[in-house]
This record gives C-alpha cells, structure tokens and sequence, in this order.
C-alpha cells in the first residue's frame, strides 16, 4: 500500500523544483481565474467536508470536468445520471439529477479527503491526495513517470513515455472524456500558489 509519509519528501522535492513550462503560462492563469471564480461554490462543499480546502476542490473540479458545473466531481460524467466511468454508480445514494454539491460531497468523502483536517493540507498532501483521487497507475507501472495528473505542465511533465507525451501534445486526456490540451493537471500548482 502506498502511503503519505513515504511520498512526502518526494512531494516536496518536486514542488521546490518545479515551474510551469512557458507554453503553459497562459491556461495556467486562466484556469486559476476560472477556479477563483468558483471559490463559492467550492467553500459550501469545504464547509461540509471538514474543511478541505476550496483550492483543492476546484483543482479537482478543473481536471476532472473542466469546471463544468453539470458534471459529476468523482470523473466529468453528467449529473442527470449516476456516474457511469470509474467510480460508476455514484452516488451510492439520492436519485438524479444531483445537484453539483451533493455529487463533490460524495467524490471528495469516498476517498476519505475529509479525515485529514483542516490543519493537515500541506503541498506535499494536497500531492498526495490529488495523485491518490486519480490513480497511482503510473507510480505503480511507470515509476520513472511523474503523474500528469501533477505535474504534465511543469518541467517534470517532460519526463512523460513517448505515447503519453504525444497523446499529451495532441490534447488527448486517456481515459478521460472531457480533456483538453492543458486539463492533465498542469494547471494546479499555479492553482495552489494563487489560492494561498
């Protein structure tokens, strides 16, 4: 089982390295605004989640469903339905359409994001639990790869296997419907800084 303390200095080795690529400069600021203008939104689910943090939920929000709002937190699919993609059949309760609150609630608790308190969101957590809301697939089967879901847009994104790099540069988001070129998580570290 992987676990937090055995990535953290990893986690934090990393974000002290990293920077956003300059092709990349723009999205990131525009993904940070789109997040910032949601900030209501994502305080109503951080005050029933026992406080993750707003910017986490909107980073989550931004490379699953592109900020769609009709869309469910757990993997883009739509709200008028139970999720259908992995995880499917959730929520496991209420019937559709869900509202986009009560759909967050159940992706970001179904990981178990609300047990870390309010104190305990450090970047090298936040890294953790954004890699862990998405797969450790490439640690686990492509250990020299940093996850895109992190770090696509950095100067760590380059170390990405020849058929990831070009679905990457073709705009594709494997396993994903609602990818764009920059939704493989090169937009949360900008994120994280502007929302501090």
């Amino acid at each position: 089982m992987i676990k937090f303390a055995d990535l953290a200095a990893e986690y934090k080795s990393l974000w002290d390295a990293a920077a956003i690529r300059p092709k990349n400069a723009q999205s990131v600021r525009a993904a940070a605004n789109q997040l910032r203008d949601l900030k209501a939104t994502y305080d109503q689910v951080s005050a029933a989640t026992n406080h993750i943090p707003w910017f986490v939920i909107g980073l989550i929000h931004s490379l699953e469903a592109s900020f769609n709002l009709n869309a469910h937190l757990h993997n883009g699919d739509p709200l008028s339905a139970h999720t259908v993609q992995v995880p499917s059949g959730r929520p496991k309760t209420g019937s559709p359409p869900f509202s986009w609150i009560t759909s967050a609630i159940d992706a970001l608790t179904m990981h178990g994001m609300q047990n870390i308190g309010k104190d305990g969101w450090s970047i090298e957590r936040i890294s953790f639990e954004l890699e862990r809301y998405n797969g450790f697939g490439y640690r686990r089967n492509h250990p020299a790869v940093k996850s895109p879901y992190l770090w696509s847009c950095t100067n760590h994104g380059r170390q990405i296997c020849r058929r990831s790099q070009i679905q990457h540069d073709r705009g594709e988001r494997p396993g994903r419907r609602n990818g764009d070129s920059e939704a493989v998580g090169c937009r949360w570290r900008r994120r994280a800084r502007c929302a501090s």
